[in-house]
């Protein structure tokens, strides 16, 4: 795959991408590719950015790959957490969080390594 300059993407670009828009059969493809679950580009790692884009299935499907750095979760659920919303404490919102992320569809295999 190339990008618009021409430049050959990696799997970790093309799994940032893949998240961006949404994609998650692309997403699952980078990660049986070898992608890195913790690459770090624009200021975004692929959780942060599924978090970014309230895309449940695949940040589940990150977190369930096991490779996710605990200061990249931390880091995840604080900007999850960072969402105003006067009417919800922050015991409520890690409720939320967790529970929409189990929710999410099952993955059809397990990335445990």
């Amino acid at each position: 795959m190339e990008d618009t300059a021409g430049q050959i993407m990696t799997y970790n670009d093309k799994l940032i991408s893949a998240i961006r828009e949404g994609n998650y059969e692309e997403t699952v493809n980078c990660l049986l590719k070898g992608a890195n679950v913790n690459y770090y580009d624009h200021g975004f790692t692929p959780l942060t950015a599924s978090i970014n884009n309230h895309d449940a299935r695949i940040s589940k499907l990150l977190l369930e790959t096991e490779r996710v750095s605990e200061s990249e979760l931390k880091s995840a659920l604080s900007i999850a957490m960072s969402v105003k919303d006067k009417n919800i404490t922050k015991e409520d919102k890690k409720k939320k969080i967790y529970s929409s992320i189990s929710k999410s569809s099952k993955t059809p295999f397990s990335f445990k390594i």
